[in-house]
């Protein structure tokens, strides 16, 4: 498959991308979160609603589909930027697990 025209453009601007796929509602291609968006994203989460603020960095990163398109999913689906939050950050390190060897 080729990557959507906005996608291709993003990545000739050096923005790494994150790829992630459904069968159900197809391709989804997301700048990769920074180490500010990171920050931005629990900065907000602490001032409010968390959903609010997984939310949001689900829609600030999103490349395709593009905004309107995703906008009217989301309408129908409320509940898929949880899954989509989930994917991105996990790819990025959020998460990892580790255990605890010592620390009593």
């Amino acid at each position: 498959m080729t990557e959507p025209k906005v996608v291709q453009e993003a990545r000739e601007k050096g923005i790494q991308i994150i790829h992630l796929a459904n069968d159900k509602y197809g391709d989804f291609y997301f700048k990769k979160p920074t180490k500010a968006d990171i920050k931005r994203m629990f900065d907000a989460s602490t001032q409010g609603n968390i959903s609010t603020a997984m939310e949001m960095a689900v829609k600030n990163a999103i490349i395709y589909p593009e905004k309107i398109e995703f906008e009217k999913l989301l309408e129908d689906k409320p509940g898929l930027f949880i899954q989509l939050f989930n994917k991105l950050y996990e790819n990025i390190g959020l998460g990892e697990n580790f255990s605890v060897i010592e620390g009593k």
